[in-house]
């Protein structure tokens, strides 16, 4: 409920504050603050020396990332016509409020108490007549929380709290289209499936909280139009209720805290557009463009783990020709048996430096997600490794890949069903792994000219007796390997115009990840290598059926099959020779059931499925992404965080790529690519 003063006049509710803030000292007045001969306030020294440190480093930099005296941070990015705003209330416990800013670009936090107000109302003013006449206009965004309501009757359950938010602006503030945007952009907003209720109200002066001091900002500063806006957040975030009360539900926290932020930004975006001479390009744009040193640690760290192992190596079998061979010797009727790689590191010691990572402590609200997923990706896989060869191996596996689901099953069986077995193929000699590896460097060398940087190479592995694996750069090649002359573009396109390209073009923004690969990254790069093969004209029906095979493959292992009986479902059922019906099944009962494979079907899928809709093939070349990082890639380019990759495939400048391309921005599915 709105309340009103002896006046009249609307105030708004009194906040509460973060222990992690006010563990800190707060800014104590001592004695009466004199007023000096021209009727302002006496200043201490190191507030006056803040002062005119804040003016000369904005006014020579444009941007300042400092403490204040005392208590609170102050941190402007760049020079941005807006700063938002949280004062820390004394006394009270308010957590996590004091963290919910912390990844925007310009904020100040600040104690509540009245000396603190002070300053922090001086330090408004001199932002923005620093910078505020760049714009022609400044908004302030003040945060605060609604004051903890009481529970009636003791629970051991915590309350569940709907999400709620009171948003206040100056009744003859021109901030109609700002505050539209930002009241629908909240009210877009759910969480633990309630949606968010906002309540708008007007007030006669500029938004303060009830119980601390009216900021003493004019509403025009040297032709700079001054605007304010207060935002009221009930902090569901934490509990009200129960044994667990005055906690903080963490992954709840990180939700909401994204939510907010993308919200404040679009209004502040809004703002811009319509007051200011700044013109964004986009409202993420305005996120943060420098970024703490904790972030560069953690990334770096999360790499150095990746860096001790290669999961596919570990689950490849080493014999796989020699198991080929007792295969058919004992009449295709008796499991075979694959040998495998020594793990080169300790599971336990690498789970335990993975969590000594201090991933949490992250408070950019995208790197945060994308940290925090990789962590907990990079757990799983290490079971994985440790867990070769044990019933634990296929369920841990399901969770790293996911499993087959109806929809997927239904166009592996459609493959099929549309392309014969009998299907005619192009004639061709078999180019063997020597020759394979000379075309490979002839790719590479082409990128190599393009950029000296592109150091990467094509080796044959002895220990590998067929197939193609990419790791860290290099191409490795079987020994045994054999590919049809007619496919070979396609590998080449395959591995080297995807894999190691997005390896390398990974290699060159600041995360190391994006080399390494982002969480769940495999379903993307397969997507993109498969379409690769289709644009260069190397997706034959031999080729789709493979895929499909592997997809039902995976969909039998999960159900229980056995080896054999797999083997017989692929070679007598759906007419693969026997040699390829041993390949895939060895694929997917590799390691003790792998299901990897069902990503370059559904991979493809999706792509095609998000070309034809109008998505941006451009940011795929990034890294090894996933498709649900893309919103984050591309709000970090915004921000200008990441690069833009360095290289783009050969293949994508052909003139019967760019054809085939237009083709899938029409609408294709992976069934109107069979023969076309």
């Amino acid at each position: 409920m709105l309340q009103t003063d002896q006046n009249g006049q609307n105030v708004l509710p009194s906040p509460v504050v973060d222990p992690s803030l006010s563990a800190r000292s707060a800014l104590q007045e001592k004695g009466r603050e004199k007023k000096s001969t021209r009727g302002g306030p006496s200043w201490k020294k190191e507030e006056r020396e803040f002062l005119d440190k804040v003016g000369r480093e904005l006014s020579k930099k444009g941007r300042i990332r400092t403490a204040l005296p005392g208590w609170g941070r102050l941190h402007i990015d760049r020079a941005l016509p807006f700063i938002c705003l949280y004062r820390q209330p004394v006394g009270q416990g308010d957590l996590g409020m004091g963290d919910l800013l912390a990844g925007e670009a310009s904020y100040l936090a600040v104690s509540g108490d009245k000396r603190s107000n002070r300053l922090a109302s001086a330090i408004l003013m001199k932002i923005v007549e620093t910078i505020g006449p760049q714009f022609g206009a400044f908004l302030i965004v003040e945060i605060w929380s609604e004051p903890d309501r009481v529970v009636e009757e003791q629970s051991e359950v915590p309350t569940v709290e709907s999400p709620d938010f009171q948003l206040y602006y100056q009744k003859n503030s021109d901030l109609s289209a700002t505050i539209r945007t930002l009241e629908q952009s909240l009210m877009t907003l759910k969480f633990q499936d309630r949606r968010s209720r906002v309540t708008l109200h007007q007030a006669r002066r500029m938004p303060g909280v009830h119980g601390l001091p009216p900021l003493a900002l004019p509403s025009k500063v040297e032709g700079v139009d001054c605007a304010a806006i207060g935002l009221q957040i009930r902090p569901i975030f934490r509990s009200v209720g129960g044994v667990e009360k005055g906690e903080i539900f963490p992954i709840l926290f990180r939700r909401f805290r994204r939510g907010l932020s993308r919200s404040i930004r679009k209004s502040l975006f809004r703002f811009i557009e319509s007051q200011t001479s700044h013109q964004p390009p986009h409202f993420q744009a305005l996120g943060p463009r420098a970024l703490k040193k904790l972030v560069w640690e953690v990334d770096h760290r999360l790499a150095q783990v990746c860096d001790n192992f290669d999961y596919l190596f570990q689950v490849t079998p080493v014999n796989s020709h020699g198991a080929w061979l007792a295969f058919q010797k004992k009449g295709f009727q008796k499991d075979p048996e694959f040998i495998y790689r020594p793990l080169p590191c300790d599971t336990s010691e690498l789970k335990r430096q993975l969590f000594q990572i201090p991933v949490e402590e992250v408070d950019d609200p995208a790197l945060s997600f994308l940290f925090r997923e990789k962590q907990e990706e990079l757990d799983r896989v290490i079971s994985l490794m440790g867990d070769r060869n044990t019933p634990r191996f296929l369920p841990e596996s399901i969770q790293v890949f996911g499993q087959v689901d109806e929809r997927l099953e239904n166009l592996a069986l459609t493959i099929l069903e549309r392309v014969s077995p009998r299907s005619k193929t192009p004639r061709s000699k078999p180019v063997t792994a020597q020759r394979l590896a000379q075309h490979a460097e002839e790719e590479i060398r082409h990128y190599r000219g393009l950029n000296p940087n592109f150091k990467v190479s094509a080796q044959i592995r002895e220990d590998m007796p067929n197939g193609f694996l990419v790791s860290r750069g290099e191409l490795y090649i079987g020994n045994k390997t054999k590919l049809p002359s007619h496919r070979v573009e396609a590998l080449l396109q395959h591995e080297v115009g995807v894999h190691l390209l997005t390896w390398f073009n990974g290699q060159t923004q600041p995360f190391k990840l994006l080399s390494h690969g982002l969480a769940g990254y495999e379903e993307l790069q397969e997507g993109l290598a498969v379409l690769a093969e289709y644009l260069v004209g190397g997706l034959v029906n031999s080729r789709i059926r493979i895929l499909a095979a592997r997809v039902l493959a995976v969909r039998a292992l999960i159900s229980g099959a056995t080896f054999i009986d797999l083997f017989q479902l692929l070679h007598a059922t759906h007419g693969f020779s026997r040699s390829v019906a041993f390949h895939v099944a060895m694929r997917v009962y590799r390691g003790g059931g792998l299901t990897k494979d069902l990503v370059y079907l559904r991979g493809l899928d999706w792509l095609l499925d998000y070309l034809g809709k109008g998505g941006d093939l451009e940011p795929l070349w990034i890294g090894k992404i996933g498709y649900r990082h893309i919103p984050f890639i591309q709000e970090l380019r915004w921000r200008k965080v990441l690069d833009p990759a360095p290289l783009t495939p050969r293949f994508m400048h052909e003139l019967k790529v760019r054809e085939r391309m237009e083709k899938i921005r029409s609408g294709m599915g992976v069934i109107d690519l069979i023969n076309s």
